[in-house]
């Protein structure tokens, strides 16, 4: 009987890492915020880190709320700039 073809299929994760120096008291308070003993401390960074507010997470505070104030306000933008180009051509 003829040898059979193997298929096989490899993933390879490749992590680019950084060497850094930090104080030894902030080492050791990276290690206490640890939750998991095999949790890395850039996972430990990276839940440090603030987090922007995504739109549609936002309070609403400055944000108009009314449809009928944003249409008005483009219907406004509109005319001023319908009129500044028609300045500008004369």
């Amino acid at each position: 009987m003829a040898p059979q073809p193997i298929n096989t299929s490899i993933c390879i994760y490749l992590y680019m890492s950084k060497t850094i120096s930090i104080a030894d008291d902030v080492y050791e308070w990276l290690k206490r915020e640890k939750q998991r003993d095999n949790e890395s401390f850039s996972e430990v960074i990276r839940s440090l880190q603030p987090q922007k507010p995504r739109f549609n997470e936002h309070n609403g505070a400055g944000l108009t709320k009314d449809m009928s104030d944003v249409k008005e306000s483009i219907r406004h933008g509109s005319k001023a700039t319908k009129q500044r180009l028609q300045n500008d051509v004369t």
